[in-house]
């Protein structure tokens, strides 16, 4: 098997990054491929980037400037052969990863022959996060539980997936996302398009993520962030359910709960503005 292992970076030095500890000792077994793609929009960090991975043997891609999540993912992905043999493993810059991580996916990759798609349980501080459970157009926290019997209700995020490179043959990221509900519009867009399911829960292997937003930010840096939130969310409502109802409810919920937290109802107005 062949794996080459995909991380987003974004305004951070690579050598910074927990994943990358982890990430060296791959390029042992010779076979594996390390890709970094860098969205940053500082000039010394991307001047850093470059050399360090130039320095370990990664592969380094310069998106020239912050395109996106599914931009990024797509064009690492393009470069990779699509073959059976082939997988594409997709980690997060503040990943934690064990020393067995890719003997782990072997033997479960061996075990479920007919799957294409791996996912972990990943957890952060409320619970588990990754199987996300749907419920209508919620995507909620699981309780622990055995996945794989009912894996059609469930959706995954991105973090430590390792997905067979013969799916991108036939699906890609949707790249009208930006940041937000990439994770579940690809795993929308991969049953929409294959009449079996593919996904595969491993029970065994517990990923555990800091996630950002857990600190507050500044009013410019979460308007900002709420400005990418909104838009990607309606899209992803409106390119799945249609009515966009549901997505204004919670776009205001949030708008009050930042309004409240800074003192200003720019980000209430940001949602009027937009039903007008």
């Amino acid at each position: 098997m062949q794996y080459y292992i995909i991380t987003v970076i974004y305004n951070q030095l690579i050598s910074n990054c927990t994943v990358v500890q982890f990430e060296k000792a791959f390029l042992n077994k010779g076979s594996n491929s390390i890709i970094f793609v860098d969205n940053s929009t500082d000039d010394k960090i991307l001047q850093e980037n470059s050399f360090f991975c130039f320095q370990n043997s990664f592969t380094y891609i310069d998106m020239q400037g912050n395109q996106g999540l599914p931009k990024a993912y797509n064009k690492a992905i393009s470069g990779i052969p699509k073959d059976m043999g082939t997988w594409i493993i997709i980690c997060d810059q503040d990943t934690e990863l064990t020393s067995d991580f890719l003997k782990y996916y072997e033997q479960v990759i061996k075990s479920n022959p007919e799957k294409r798609i791996f996912c972990p349980i990943v957890k952060d501080s409320v619970g588990i996060m990754s199987p996300s459970r749907i419920k209508g157009k919620k995507y909620i926290h699981s309780k622990n539980t055995d996945f794989n019997k009912h894996i059609e209700n469930y959706s995954f995020i991105n973090s430590c997936m390792c997905i067979n490179s013969t799916i991108f043959d036939s699906v890609f990221y949707d790249e009208n996302l930006f940041l937000d509900c990439v994770d579940h519009d690809f795993t929308k867009t991969v049953r929409k398009a294959f009449a079996t399911e593919l996904f595969y829960v491993m029970q065994d292997l517990v990923i555990y993520q800091n996630f950002s937003g857990v600190t507050k930010n500044s009013l410019k840096s979460d308007f900002i962030r709420f400005q990418i939130y909104a838009n990607d969310l309606r899209y992803f409502v409106s390119k799945w359910y249609g009515s966009t109802i549901w997505s204004n409810k919670i776009l205001f919920l949030r708008a009050i709960k930042l309004a409240i937290q800074h003192k200003k109802l720019s980000f209430i107005r940001l949602v009027t503005s937009r039903l007008k």
